[in-house]
């Protein structure tokens, strides 16, 4: 079989909470689809935007990326959770300082890569706090702040050609008010995801096809 390379980056999302991580399950189902053996390198865990790029800068990541078939990106919530929820002024300036990174991290992998030659994928994040927010009858004041969010990981993702998992969309309605514990997803610490959760980012990633190394 030939062997691919699978580098996954990203916070604790990648690295969390089911019996495997959202990248053990799509490297899984891209040897299923492919049939490849996908040696998977998982980064995860870097915490904020500003981490992982700094991280992205030594030679063990660069050294891998730039041998990898399949690289994943899920960053920049953690920038957002280090706000005290509610407060719009923060969350303001942590969206433009983490979305700046965001874009940066890209670049700095597409300096290694191509969208043309490596399957390149990226996602926005569920938001597990709907049903605390509606008992404290905050729900649609602080959602605000996951729309943009979502929005614009889409907007800067789509700008250098990266296609994205919807998880948003998925796991929270396509008006960000259903919570995704109600579907089974979230784990017992209450914001992350768990195994039923995970594996369903992982569905989402493939459901995006395999351009530009396998079929969609």
């Amino acid at each position: 079989l030939t062997e691919w390379l699978y580098v996954a980056l990203g916070d604790s999302e990648a690295v969390c909470c089911g019996l495997r991580s959202y990248p053990q399950y799509y490297a899984e189902f891209i040897e299923q689809d492919l049939n490849v053996k996908v040696n998977l390198r998982n980064f995860g865990g870097a915490g904020t935007s500003d981490k992982l790029l700094k991280r992205l800068g030594t030679e063990p990541y660069q050294d891998a990326i730039s041998e990898a078939q399949v690289v994943t990106i899920v960053i920049t919530m953690n920038d957002l959770l280090s706000c005290p929820q509610g407060n719009r002024e923060c969350a303001e300036e942590r969206l433009t300082t983490a979305m700046a990174n965001y874009a940066a991290i890209l670049e700095e992998i597409l300096a290694l890569r191509s969208t043309s030659d490596t399957i390149i994928r990226t996602q926005t994040y569920d938001n597990p706090f709907v049903n605390r927010w509606k008992e404290q009858g905050v729900l649609e004041e602080r959602k605000f702040m996951l729309d943009r969010w979502n929005q614009r990981i889409v907007e800067i993702a789509t700008e250098y050609d990266i296609s994205v998992a919807r998880v948003y969309q998925d796991f929270n309605g396509p008006d960000g008010d259903q919570d995704p514990g109600d579907k089974g997803y979230i784990s017992t610490d209450g914001l992350h995801n768990n195994d039923a959760g995970v594996r369903r980012i992982a569905e989402l990633l493939r459901d995006l096809g395999y351009e530009p190394l396998g079929p969609r």
